[in-house]
């Protein structure tokens, strides 16, 4: 799901999708599929999520061959001007290397899932060691401890947003994103608004009645809230709208209601796509899919 979407093309374009495809957003709404883990059943009936790595094989948890330091030092190496000229466009701040999503991507199939580096690249304070930390997590070992630390950490939606992509594969993301929602903390709101976005793409993470209380708060709330929120929750309101039919119907209201959303994107060229038409061009291509099976 964009957050924003470049209207000129260039370098923040490539930039964008790989941030999109990074978090999971990319074409997944219109598909129906946020890269949340598949759901299982627990013994209540209700789906659980499946914790899994974003780049491990499910069944094979293989430790890294590199230690820490040796990881920072590929990233350095990575690392480029023009995309550090990028990153700050999207309020990217110092340390950072300036790596590429290909290749952080590339560097985090390498290394697989390893919950002890992820730590020590995240306490290292460099944005694209982070990032890469979100990546090779193991889900299953982030508790609420953990994600309350981490969260504090932020500085900007990149890292906002993979962030927000691993809590929403945990046990504990339902808990944090209720109370993080809830925070005046621009990165902290945005994070829980971000992890609604994604268990509303999870069939079972959260149920229709979670999801439709959620809408009377993003009315009241959607132009007055930080900037970054507000683009989080303009999100949220898009995935829980496309959801079901139940659901489209009272978020497409909720949207009507709203009116436009105001972020500023900054020097990037972006802009906040329109809920109510997003929806409808989302049902518009499932139906299409649908027809040409």
């Amino acid at each position: 799901m964009p957050l924003a979407l470049r209207v000129d093309g260039g370098m923040d374009d490539e930039f964008h999708r790989r941030v999109l495809r990074l978090h999971g957003f990319d074409q997944g709404l219109q598909r129906g599929i946020l890269a949340v883990g598949k759901p299982r059943r627990n013994g209540l009936g209700r789906a659980k999520r499946m914790p899994v790595c974003y780049n491990a094989d499910r069944h094979s948890f293989q430790e890294a061959t590199m230690n820490c330091a040796a990881v920072l030092k590929e990233l350095e190496a990575m690392g480029t001007a023009q995309h550090r000229k990028v990153y700050a466009r999207h309020g990217v701040a110092p340390p950072l290397f300036g790596v590429s999503y290909k290749n952080q991507g590339l560097l985090a199939k390498k290394l697989k899932c390893n919950h002890a580096l992820a730590c020590e690249l995240w306490d290292s304070g460099n944005h694209d060691a982070r990032v890469l930390a979100t990546m090779v997590a193991d889900p299953a070992q982030i508790d609420a401890r953990l994600a309350e630390r981490w969260v504090k950490d932020l500085g900007n939606y990149v890292l906002c947003d993979a962030f927000a992509k691993l809590i929403a594969r945990t046990a504990v993301a339902e808990a944090k994103a209720q109370k993080w929602l809830a925070s005046k903390k621009e990165w902290i709101g945005r994070a829980g608004w971000t992890i609604v976005a994604h268990l509303a793409g999870s069939d079972g993470a959260m149920d229709d009645a979670e999801l439709l209380a959620l809408l009377p708060q993003i009315e009241a709330r959607i132009h007055t809230a930080p900037n970054r929120v507000r683009d989080a929750m303009n999100m949220a309101l898009i995935s829980i709208g496309v959801r079901n039919a139940k659901l489209r119907r009272a978020a497409l209201a909720s949207a009507k209601r709203i009116g436009k959303v105001e972020v500023d994107h900054g020097a990037t060229g972006c802009k906040t796509p329109d809920a109510a038409d997003y929806i409808a061009k989302t049902v518009a291509y499932r139906q299409r899919k649908a027809a040409a099976r």
